[in-house]
Parts: structure tokens; C-alpha cells; sequence
């Protein structure tokens, strides 16, 4: 009995010693890894390692402090490590880094605020954002028609620094920009399948605009992918990463065709955060040539297209006795007729009840003329109906408008192109969701 006493007494004191000793070498750990924070330019230099070298992502993350990345796993490391990569290796070999002074810092950061209309408050957990440049050597890569637009994009990592003065990995920060970087390769992603419904469904939460129907956001999602499978011929593998942070996206797609079909030229396309949260897809593509813009009916008859030429005897049997007929005293050319007479051109405004006509013409008599129209303006209901061949008359609804041309409220609501090797405009004025003002001309 008192044999085993002693034993189990041994043990216990063994174990009280062996707990002791742990116990201070656990504590001795903890408040080490507490008090040995790395510096500022520690931090930066492990995170630059690992995008210009995937082989030290692992031991990068390891030797930043827990304390310096609180809240950042080591797979949100990672993720976030490989965008930057992509975005630093169209620019080539990282040479070295510079982290800006705080008032550069401040400038770099509000000037993204201002731009787009956003604030930190959602993409951080508070501290102070300060900005490194990446510096890359002069073989820098990239492909040489794009090299201009790629060396007007910096490439900037950032990190914060707290109140005493200590840097760290925000975990916000890094969680927004992925998340930011995932919406625009998903948005990508959609076009490229010719999903109609998905780009819709990333396109919809930015339009919220009364004007933006389900119709009218379907046609722009249609448009996109008719112009993606028409005209970009980058793959998605192809498009460069130009800039990245949790409030803007920007990629340069290299190879585009051109609106006449005869160059290749690049683009380029961006995601913005608002206040809001919501994400905008800043993809803006040409308006198309459309030549209904150019004819004009009245009642069910398709009286005129600019361009044309047309004489005063065709225009008065067409429309009747005008309201008014201008015309400008300032000659703009001569010519010699048949029978030696000098005929002048002068351009003619002719009107009727809400529709206006131009003509660049030559006057062959009393109120005769030939020339071309140059000009056709709808300012007004009237009793005949006047409206462009795509339908477009006074009072048609700006819903009916964007159905048609999806992105003409990007351009003012203007439509300018060259058909036949002329060029031509349209435009339309917008009074309380309605058509108000409808001007067609070439120029």
C-alpha cells in the first residue's frame, strides 16, 4: 500500500513538472509570436516573393506573423496571391517594390474613390490603407501593341497599418477583392458560354433605373454576346489584368476588330463597387449601323432617306403645301445647266406640322428645287403619322427605344456610324420616359 503510494506520489510530481515546464514553454511561444511582428517592408517583400514565385506561397504565409493577417486563411492567401500574379506577370520579372509615403498613399486611394462614387467603409476592417508599387525590370513582357495601355495602369499591392503603427494583411481587403475578381471572370465566363439568363442576372443588380426593364436588360445581354462572338477573338485566358482592388476590376482585351471591320485594336473592360455594394460592369461596345434610322415613312408609305436626293415636286406631292420654306441666302456652290444658266445651292428647311426638312438643293425655278436631304427632325405629334422605319416616332417610350438599341443611353442617346461610305446621326431627345425630339442627318 505504501509502495503504491509512492509510485502514484512520483508520478503525480513528474507530471506537475512536466506541466510546469510545458506550460512555460507554451506561454514563451505565445508571447514571442505576439512581440515579433515584422516591419512594413518584411510584410510586402513576403507577399511580392510569393506572386513572382508560386513555390514560396507556403513558406511566405508561414513567416507572416498570425497577428498580421488575422482572419486570412491560408487558401484566401493563395487565391489572393494568384490574382495578383496575373495581373504582375503580363508586365514581367517583379524587380523591386516602393511603398508610397502616406500622402501619395491618400492620393492613389481617393483618386479610386472618386472615380467610382465608393468608400472604404465596406472593404475594410478599419486601419489605414498605405500602397506599395511593384517595379519591374526594363525586358518587362506583354505584347507590344498593348504594352502603351499596360504601362498606364501601376501595379499596386496594398496593406494596412494600425494605430500603433503596425502593418498587416486586412482580411476584408483581400476577401472583397477576389470576390470583386471572381464577378468579372464569372461575367466572362457567361458570355463566353452564350448564357443569356447569367449575364442578365450579373448585368440586373447596376440597371435598377425604372427605364431598365426585364426586356431591355435581356437585349443588352443579347447585344454582348453578339459582339463578344463576333468581334472578340482574345480568349478569356488572353485578357490581361491591368489593375485590382476591392473597388475596381480592369482588364485590356487585345484583340478586338474594329467597328469597320478592317483592324484589330484592344478594349478595355471594367467592374466598379458602389456604396451600395453593387457591382457595375463598365462594357460599353459600338453602336451598329442600323439603316432604318435613315428612312422616314409617313402614314404606312416610305417617303425619304437621308442621303438621298429628291426633288421639290416629289416632296410636295408626298407631304402636301409645306408651313414654312426657308431658304438660306448663303450660296453654297454653283453649277452651269444645259442651257448655260447659272443654278446655286442653298440649303432649304422645309416644315410641316411635327416634322422638319432639310435639303442641301440646287434652285432650277420659282420655288423649285433638286437636291439632297441632309436633314430630318420629328419635334411633334401631328395628324399624319410620321415615324422611322424601325417604328420610332413622338411619344415612344424609352423602354421601346433601349429594346432596340441596348447601349444608346451610354452615348447620350445618339447613334452616329458610317453606312456606304457615308456617315450619318441620330439622335433623340428624352422628355419624362417619352421620345420628345427625333433628328436624323449624314454629315
Amino acid at each position: 500500500m505504501t509502495h503504491t503510494f509512492r509510485k502514484l506520489l512520483s508520478l503525480f510530481l513528474v507530471l506537475s513538472i512536466t506541466l510546469s515546464v510545458c506550460s512555460c514553454s507554451f506561454l514563451t511561444r505565445i508571447r514571442h509570436q505576439i512581440s515579433n511582428s515584422i516591419s512594413e517592408q518584411e510584410l510586402i517583400r513576403l507577399v511580392v516573393e510569393a506572386v513572382d514565385d508560386g513555390n514560396s506561397l507556403s513558406d511566405s504565409f508561414a513567416a507572416i506573423p498570425e497577428a498580421q493577417r488575422v482572419g486570412v486563411s491560408f487558401s484566401h492567401f493563395k487565391e489572393y496571391v494568384d490574382i495578383m500574379r496575373k495581373m504582375s506577370s503580363a508586365r514581367g520579372s517583379i524587380d523591386s517594390f516602393r511603398i508610397l509615403n502616406s500622402t501619395d498613399s491618400a492620393i492613389v486611394i481617393n483618386d479610386l474613390l472618386a472615380q467610382n462614387d465608393s468608400s472604404l467603409e465596406n472593404v475594410t476592417n478599419g486601419g489605414t490603407i498605405v500602397v506599395a508599387e511593384l517595379i519591374y525590370s526594363d525586358n518587362s513582357g506583354g505584347d507590344e501593341q498593348t504594352a502603351g495601355i499596360t504601362s498606364d495602369y501601376k501595379s499596386y499591392i496594398y496593406f494596412s497599418r494600425n494605430d500603433s503603427g503596425t502593418a498587416y494583411l486586412d482580411h476584408l481587403w483581400i476577401t472583397k477583392t477576389i470576390e470583386i475578381y471572381n464577378y468579372i471572370e464569372h461575367y466572362f465566363s457567361m458570355l463566353n458560354e452564350q448564357n443569356t439568363r447569367g449575364v442578365y442576372t450579373l448585368l440586373r443588380p447596376a440597371l435598377s433605373n425604372e427605364y431598365f426593364t426585364d426586356d431591355v436588360i435581356y437585349s443588352r445581354a443579347q447585344a454582348l454576346e453578339e459582339y463578344y462572338l463576333l468581334k472578340v477573338k482574345s480568349t478569356i485566358n488572353e485578357f490581361e489584368l491591368l489593375e485590382i482592388n476591392p473597388l475596381l476590376v480592369v482588364f485590356l482585351q487585345p484583340a478586338v476588330i474594329s467597328d469597320n471591320n478592317l483592324s484589330i485594336n484592344s478594349r478595355i473592360v471594367s467592374v466598379h463597387g458602389t456604396q451600395e455594394g453593387v457591382y457595375v460592369i463598365d462594357d460599353i461596345i459600338p453602336q451598329i449601323a442600323d439603316t432604318s434610322l435613315i428612312t422616314l415613312y409617313r402614314s404606312d408609305i416610305s417617303a425619304l432617306r437621308v442621303g438621298n436626293t429628291y426633288s421639290s415636286s416629289y416632296v410636295y406631292s408626298m407631304f402636301g403645301n409645306p408651313q414654312l420654306v426657308y431658304i438660306d441666302p448663303t450660296v453654297i456652290e454653283t453649277r452651269e445647266n444645259s442651257s448655260g444658266q447659272i443654278e446655286e445651292k442653298h440649303e432649304i428647311i422645309i416644315t410641316y406640322t411635327g416634322i422638319l426638312l432639310k435639303f442641301e438643293a440646287y434652285i432650277t425655278g420659282d420655288n423649285v428645287w433638286n437636291g439632297r436631304l441632309s436633314t430630318v427632325r420629328l419635334f411633334s405629334t401631328s395628324q399624319v403619322d410620321y415615324f422611322l422605319s424601325n417604328g420610332l416616332t413622338i411619344g415612344t417610350d424609352i423602354q421601346t427605344l433601349l429594346a432596340q438599341y441596348p447601349f444608346i443611353d451610354e452615348y447620350d442617346y445618339m447613334i452616329t456610324y458610317i453606312y456606304e461610305g457615308q456617315s450619318f446621326t441620330a439622335s433623340f431627345n428624352i422628355d419624362n420616359g417619352l421620345i420628345g425630339d427625333i433628328r436624323v442627318s449624314d454629315s
